[in-house]
C-alpha cells in the first residue's frame, strides 16, 4: 500500500505514464515513456505496456509510482503543488516534514511491503559544506555523513578510534569537465583535444585522492557497457602545446597566456581563455580546479575560476538552472549510471538539449551530434546484448573523439557510519536507498 493507505495498483501505474506525459507537467524528462503507445490495466495488479517502437531499456521505467488519486487531487498546478514536496510513496519511509535548506524528516512506514524497517525514524540533514557535514559526523551529531569528498579519507581513517568508520564503494559515474558547445572559445575539436592532453589526471587522483580510485574515460567508466579499446587522451602537455600552435594560438607577446593570430572567429590578439564552473563549498572540487587551472597554464590557457551555489547549477529550465540553460563555459560535475543499464541516451540527444521550446529536455552537455543521435537510438532499440554494446562502442568512440567533455576520474563514494549503525551497505547503483529498512542499531549489552 501507498503512505496514506490506499492500495497500490495497475491504474496508479498508468496514472504515473500520463502524469510524466501530460503537456502541462515538466518532468526531469520523458525520455523512455514517451517511447510507450498505451498502457492496459486487465485487473489491479497486471499492467501491459504496448510500445511504439522496441527500447531495450524498458525495465528503468518506472522506478517511482504516483497514486491516481494524488495527482487528480493537485492538478492543474501539480508541479507547484504539496504533492511535490510531501510526496506519497509506497517505500520503507515516509515523509514526515521537509524544511527547505535544513533537513527532510521521515518516519517508518509499518506497512511496507518488505516489512516493517527496524529503525524508527530518518532525518536528512543539509550542511553548507562538506567540511560542516564532516564536523557533524565528528561530534556525532549525526550518524551517517553522505557522499564526502574523497580527499576526506584521512581525516575520516583518524575518527575510526572514536567509532566512526569509513565506508566506500566506487560506482559507475565520474567527475568530468564539459565544455559548452555553445561556447566560441570551445568552436574546435583541435583545441578541445589539446586541452584533454594538458590535463594529467593521474597526477589529481594522486594528490587530492589518495590513490583511491582511478582515470575515467567516458560516461560508462566502472561499468560493463565502456568500450576496453578506447584510447584515452594521455598526458601530453608538448603535444598539447603543438596542437595550439598549429591552430593560431601562441604566446606573441611573452605573458605566458596564448593569443589569437589568425584564429578564425577571434580577433587578433584575442588570449586564450575561459571560465570554470563549478559548486561553491565543496573543497575537492574547488582543489581539483586549481590543480587544472595550473596544469593549462602551463601549456599557456588561461582558466577563470567562477564558482556559484549548488543550487544554481542543477536546476531545471523552468527554475532557471545553468546547467539547463547553458549559461557557462566550462562546467564540472558529476554524473554516473543509476540503474544497472547503459541507457544514459537523454545526456547526449540532440532532441533532449534543454530550451524555451523544450523546457523538459534534461540534456546538460547541450552536445548534438547526429551520429550519435542515429547510434544511441539504434542501440535503444537493440535486445540483443552484444549488438547493442557494438553500438554502444560506436557512439562512445565518436563522443570520445568530439571531446567536449574530459572525465576525470571515476566517482567513489565516500560515507561516515556510526559503528553501532549495522547493515550500512553502499550499493553501485542505488547507493544508500537501496537497503534502508535493514538498517539498525546495535549499542551491544
Amino acid at each position: 500500500v501507498f503512505h496514506d493507505g490506499t492500495p497500490v495498483t495497475s491504474d496508479d501505474v498508468k496514472a504515473t505514464w500520463e502524469m510524466i506525459m501530460n503537456p502541462e507537467n515538466v518532468p526531469i524528462t520523458r525520455f523512455g515513456y514517451d517511447k510507450i503507445e498505451s498502457i492496459e490495466t486487465p485487473d489491479e495488479l497486471t499492467v501491459t505496456l504496448s510500445f511504439r517502437e522496441p527500447f531495450a531499456s524498458w525495465p528503468i521505467l518506472f522506478d517511482a509510482i504516483v497514486p491516481r488519486h494524488i495527482i487528480e487531487e493537485n492538478s492543474p498546478g501539480l508541479d507547484e503543488s504539496e504533492a511535490m514536496r510531501k510526496p506519497i510513496g509506497a517505500g520503507p519511509f515516509k515523509i514526515v516534514e521537509w524544511k527547505t535548506g535544513d533537513y527532510i524528516e521521515y518516519e517508518a512506514f509499518d506497512n511496507y511491503w518488505r516489512g516493517r524497517p527496524k529503525i524508527d525514524r530518518l532525518v536528512i540533514k543539509v550542511y553548507p559544506s562538506d567540511d560542516g557535514c564532516l564536523l557533524a559526523a565528528e561530534a556525532k551529531e549525526i550518524d551517517i555523513a553522505w557522499a564526502l569528498p574523497v580527499s576526506f579519507v584521512p581525516r575520516i581513517q583518524a575518527l575510526e578510534s572514536q567509532g566512526i568508520r569509513l565506508v566506500t564503494r566506487t560506482i559507475a559515474g565520474s567527475d568530468r569537465y564539459h565544455m559548452n558547445p555553445d561556447a566560441p572559445i570551445f568552436a574546435d575539436q583541435t583545441l578541445r583535444q589539446a586541452i584533454a592532453h594538458a590535463i594529467d589526471k593521474q597526477t589529481i587522483i594522486d594528490k587530492q585522492l589518495f590513490g583511491v580510485t582511478e582515470c575515467a574515460l567516458t560516461e560508462w567508466s566502472g561499468s560493463p557497457w565502456e568500450d576496453p579499446d578506447l584510447v584515452p587522451y594521455e598526458y601530453d602537455p608538448g603535444k598539447a602545446a603543438a596542437m595550439l600552435d598549429s591552430l593560431g594560438w601562441t604566446d606573441e607577446d611573452g605573458d605566458g597566456i596564448r593569443e589569437a593570430h589568425s584564429v578564425e572567429g577571434f580577433d587578433d590578439g584575442t588570449p586564450l581563455r575561459f571560465t570554470h564552473t563549478t559548486w561553491i563549498g565543496d573543497a575537492q572540487r574547488e582543489n581539483t580546479q586549481l590543480i587544472v587551472q595550473q596544469m593549462l597554464a602551463e601549456v599557456g590557457i588561461d582558466m577563470k575560476i567562477e564558482n556559484r551555489p549548488i543550487g544554481d547549477l542543477f536546476g531545471s529550465w523552468a527554475a532557471g538552472g545553468v546547467w539547463s540553460h547553458g549559461e557557462f563555459e566550462m562546467g564540472g560535475w558529476s554524473h554516473g549510471l543509476r540503474v544497472p543499464d547503459p541507457e544514459v541516451s537523454a545526456r547526449f540527444l540532440c532532441s533532449e538539449v534543454a530550451s524555451e521550446e523544450n523546457p523538459s529536455g534534461s540534456q546538460w552537455y547541450r552536445y548534438c551530434n547526429p551520429d550519435v543521435d542515429e547510434l544511441l537510438v539504434a542501440q535503444a532499440r537493440e535486445f540483443d546484448p552484444e549488438r547493442r554494446n557494438d553500438l554502444l562502442f560506436q557512439a562512445q568512440s565518436m563522443i570520445l573523439d568530439d571531446a567536449y567533455t574530459i572525465h576525470l576520474f571515476q566517482y567513489t563514494l565516500i560515507y561516515t557510519v556510526r559503528e553501532e549503525l549495522k547493515n550500512f551497505v553502499l550499493h553501485p547503483f542505488a547507493n544508500y536507498y537501496w537497503n534502508p529498512q535493514e538498517w539498525e542499531w546495535d549499542f551491544g549489552g
